[in-house]
């Protein structure tokens, strides 16, 4: 008999091990379920808060574009011809989101001291109109914003149009600015620095970098997107004297 003590009382602790385990698997489980539950919830709310806010959004831009007025005749022709290249041209569905667009460049643009019709060019290069865009790099939304450069363009939602299209012409703007400042720091046997030199090299800056082609210059991929810009830019104005639509 006492052959068989020590396996029975062997047995028995491994009986009270499993069964300990399993309550305590028990209430590992339910515990991660509880969490699992709680976190669904959250998210639940989180995605119903947001699509309550972009509703809210929406319903306030709806109204932005029924009743549009500009400061002058020019800011007015600007609008037109952008409004008509990106709704005739690149054939948005949505008639108030292309009317969105066209009035955000506009108005960012001017306050840039911008031509709205470059800034708009330069965003049909990037993304065609299409707010939800995204490259194989990353780059987001209309003027392809890269994640990094959000913070310091007051960006929280790529594909929001309004806070898209203020980045694209904020950081366009600032790459005029920066090359403006070099011309000043540099001296050169040239009489003047053209500002379309500015916009040039800011515009291959938007592409590859301020640091890039200060370092490399304008390569060849960086010059097509460039003329790329420029054509879009010329065919922009020839929207001017198309009837808009309402």
């Amino acid at each position: 008999m006492s052959g068989f003590v020590i396996p029975i009382v062997a047995l028995s602790f491994v009986l009270i091990i499993n069964q300990s385990g399993k309550v305590a698997g028990t209430k590992e489980s339910k515990k991660q379920k509880k969490g699992q539950v709680e976190t669904f919830k959250h998210r639940k709310l989180s995605y119903i808060n947001e699509q309550q806010r972009q509703g809210y959004h929406a319903k306030k831009e709806a109204e932005l574009t029924k009743n549009i007025k500009f400061s002058n005749r020019k800011e007015q022709q600007d609008y037109n011809a952008i409004y008509n290249y990106i709704y005739k041209k690149y054939k948005l569905k949505d008639k108030e989101e292309a009317k969105l667009i066209a009035l955000y460049i506009t108005r960012y643009s001017k306050k840039s001291g911008i031509d709205p019709k470059m800034s708009a060019a330069l965003i049909a290069r990037e993304s065609s109109f299409n707010r939800n865009a995204i490259s194989k790099t990353g780059a987001k939304g209309l003027g392809q914003i890269k994640d990094f450069n959000k913070k310091d363009l007051d960006i929280n939602n790529s594909f929001n149009i309004k806070q898209n299209v203020k980045g694209t012409v904020t950081y366009l703007s600032k790459m005029i600015q920066k090359w403006q400042i070099k011309d000043k720091n540099i001296q050169t046997n040239k009489k003047g620095t053209d500002n379309k030199e500015n916009i040039y090299m800011a515009l291959a800056s938007y592409y590859k970098g301020f640091t890039g082609v200060k370092k490399t210059g304008v390569d060849p991929k960086t010059k097509k997107y460039i003329e790329d810009i420029l054509r879009n830019y010329n065919e922009i104005k020839t929207y001017n004297d198309i009837k808009t639509h309402r």
